[in-house]
């Protein structure tokens, strides 16, 4: 049933996902303090490119040496990996130079690329993602929005071809660019895809949801019934992006961000990102916000109030969201969790996030939700 007053309006009952938590740019290389910090936060799947100019950065000379470690250490550590394929090479281009394109012509050698790379790690890599951020021109993709939708039918087709099993995730799409997304539908390249993925960067956690339920309006609509991953989220602490937030509010954005897009039915919330490339001394005066997403430093002392994302990803993982009420400016989020108490969490405009739980003895005879 849906529970709403006059806020979101949100399906319940959904079973959040054991391995909800995933993060961007982990795990390359593995080492122990990123993987204890990983463990203590809650995250189960790292999230990492496989970079088809290091694969093949000469027409058939293949190096995997990189990415064997990456995928071995990973695995060992009881992660799971979504990989990420893209993007070009330059000896594809005249100039030599890369250009985040693939024309019609270069397309069977990047599906050569695909194809070594997913049959070699067949059964290693839990999770297969096409691109990142097409919509996105200079930066990601400088072609034409028809030769992508043709890179991903093909791309898809190929993997599928090479893994029958394989999970499929596309679309990568940064916010909700609504004629990209009907033309890519139109086009059939979501035909093969288990899920679409999507980066709904709010300028704060309301914000982001609203571009979620857009998203998912429109995905629904145009027929698609796959999952949808948030395969990048999160917020800068400086810098002059419009959704930086101050370091006293950021524990309460991280909460109210993973509640709200688990309750409305994402499949994964992959953090961006989980370290920085400094320490904590280090901190760079400068008004870039990609230097300020981190949840911790690089020598993964942790960004004051980040036990937040552990305490939220603990609570709500592997449980039943039940209910949510909006009274006011009070929002309340109740889950069943597996040992059969319920979490609470709730916030209003002047009170910051809370988590109590609620222990419920149930009778041996009761079928509940």
């Amino acid at each position: 049933m849906a529970c709403s007053s006059t806020g979101p309006v949100f399906n319940t009952p959904r079973t959040i996902p054991v391995d909800i938590a995933g993060t961007c740019h982990a795990g390359d290389p593995v080492s122990e303090g990123e993987n204890a910090l990983m463990d203590e936060l809650g995250i189960d799947w790292v999230r990492n490119d496989f970079y088809w100019h290091e694969i093949e950065s000469k027409k058939g000379k293949w190096c995997f040496e990189k990415y064997d470690r990456m995928v071995n250490d990973n695995r060992n550590s009881g992660r799971k990996i979504l990989a990420t394929l893209g993007f070009d090479v330059g000896w594809i281009h005249k100039n030599g130079k890369r250009k985040d394109v693939i024309h019609k012509d270069h397309l069977p050698d990047f599906l050569e690329y695909v194809e070594q790379v997913v049959t070699r790690y067949k059964g290693q890599v839990d999770a297969w993602e096409i691109w990142n951020e097409p919509n996105v021109p200079i930066r990601f993709w400088n072609g034409t929005p028809k030769e992508f939708y043709a890179l991903v039918k093909a791309t898809a087709e190929k993997i599928r071809a090479c893994d029958p099993d394989a999970v499929i995730v596309g679309g990568v799409f940064f916010l909700v660019p609504d004629n990209f997304i009907r033309n890519m539908w139109k086009s059939g390249a979501m035909d093969n895809l288990d899920a679409l993925s999507m980066h709904p960067y709010g300028v704060n956690p309301r914000a982001t949801l609203r571009i979620y339920e857009k998203f998912e309006t429109l995905v629904r609509k145009l027929g698609f019934t796959g999952e949808i991953w948030i395969t990048e989220i999160g917020y800068p602490l400086a810098g002059f992006y419009p959704s930086r937030v101050s370091a006293e509010k950021f524990p309460d954005y991280i909460i109210q961000t993973i509640t709200g897009l688990a309750a409305k039915g994402a499949r994964t919330i992959f953090w961006y990102q989980l370290t920085e490339s400094y320490t904590k001394d280090e901190t760079p005066k400068t008004l870039n916000s990609e230097k300020f997403f981190g949840l911790a430093y690089r020598d993964f002392e942790k960004r004051e109030g980040v036990d937040s994302f552990a305490d939220i990803i603990n609570i709500i993982r592997g449980s039943v969201f039940l209910e949510y009420q909006k009274n006011g400016n009070e929002e309340l989020f109740r889950f069943r969790r597996p040992d059969r108490s319920i979490a609470v969490i709730s916030w209003s405009r002047k009170n910051p996030p809370s988590i109590t739980l609620e222990q419920v003895y149930y009778n041996i005879e009761e079928d509940d939700i």
